[in-house]
């Protein structure tokens, strides 16, 4: 066989594996949207019987005897997708609360059993179904609390998710755990999950700051900033003596949201850190708690030699309004041209630009 008649050969093959290929797809397609139209009916009369269930539907009543028993029989003869398709979007719109009726629907067409099955199945991929389902329905502790260690980061994730609905402190505890996680999806699903608890997270993070140190602290301190709250002080300031100097950014930050006149006074004293990150850190900090007696110390930071804190000192003093201004127009005659050419800097910028940062 010569070298065109391979060529021949190789593109006939090729055309055959693409007609085949695109004739897999299109029947794929084709099956898909049959099976779509053969469930849509049941579907419909499954979410019919679902809202006729549901005590809203009657008033605050509760549907019993037999014509429960007939709409019950309608979600129970749905597959298990179908029945999901019809419950999932009605619970994910519900308060944990509002949710138990739809819960107890769940439970007695055996679809929460489903859920715990698929829950502790092999298969990542079911796990992960399961716990979608179980957040909706906010059901399942048991497995979730599990979930929450799952080796797959998806899984984790959706664990994650389901954990932001219950405030429990084994919940909260475990999502503490996890907040250094080493996958960036499931890292973000907790940290979301801890912001979404609010004020119910406070203590059990405080006690979590106040009681573990190292890297692995900072996520926790970004979680503490966004919920700024006095508890936080003393953590704040433990960690601000930190031989690590990211820590000791986070904890100027933290210490910058939760303000005061003897927060002012201990981040003037880190305005000599050996670290400029930190000394930035600390400037801004402090012009986000608009302590404006401590105006001279701020603007004494425009001499400093890293150019970030400079900056950092500039824009903490214009933030301070009036007696910040003044300050920076004195400096323009500092006999450090450094401080009186950052201070010009500043002066010049429009009104909101440059505003003080995290």
């Amino acid at each position: 066989m010569n070298a065109l008649s391979l060529l021949r050969f190789a593109l006939l093959t090729l055309e055959i594996a693409l007609l085949a290929g695109l004739l897999l797809l299109f029947g794929h397609a084709i099956a898909i949207e049959l099976i779509r139209r053969r469930s849509a009916p049941r579907i419909e009369r499954g979410r019919q019987a679902l809202h006729v269930l549901l005590p809203v539907a009657s008033g605050g009543a509760v549907l019993e005897g037999k014509p429960r028993i007939a709409m019950l029989r309608q979600l129970v003869d749905l597959s298990g997708g179908e029945q999901e398709t019809v419950i999932v979007p009605v619970a994910s719109s519900l308060t944990p609360e509002a949710c138990s009726p739809l819960r107890e629907i769940a439970g007695e067409i055996g679809l929460l059993d489903q859920a715990t099955a698929w829950c502790r199945s092999r298969r990542w991929w079911m796990r992960l179904r399961g716990a979608r389902l179980c957040s909706a329905l906010c059901a399942g502790d048991d497995v979730m609390i599990e979930l929450l260690r799952d080796p797959h980061r998806a899984v984790r994730a959706q664990a994650a998710e389901w954990a932001a609905r219950r405030a429990t402190p084994e919940v909260v505890t475990h999502l503490l755990e996890m907040i250094d996680d080493a996958d960036a999806l499931s890292r973000f699903a907790v940290q979301d999950a801890l912001l979404r608890l609010g004020n119910d997270v406070v203590e059990p993070l405080a006690v979590f700051l106040e009681e573990r140190s190292g890297p692995r602290i900072e996520p926790a301190m970004r979680v503490a900033m966004t919920i700024p709250h006095p508890r936080f002080l003393a953590a704040a300031i433990r960690h601000a003596g930190s031989d690590q100097p990211g820590v000791r950014v986070r904890a100027m930050n933290l210490l910058g949201v939760i303000g005061g006149s003897e927060v002012a006074r201990l981040l003037v004293d880190r305005f000599d850190d050996t670290s400029p990150d930190v000394r930035a850190a600390a400037v801004r900090a402090l012009g986000r708690i608009g302590h404006w007696p401590r105006a001279f110390e701020m603007a004494a930071r425009l001499r400093d030699t890293s150019w970030d804190v400079r900056r950092a000192a500039g824009l903490a003093l214009r933030d301070l309004g009036s007696p910040g201004i003044l300050m920076l127009r004195r400096m323009t005659r500092d006999p450090n041209h450094f401080a009186a050419d950052m201070a010009l800097q500043i002066l010049d910028l429009p009104p909101n630009v440059g505003e003080v940062a995290s």
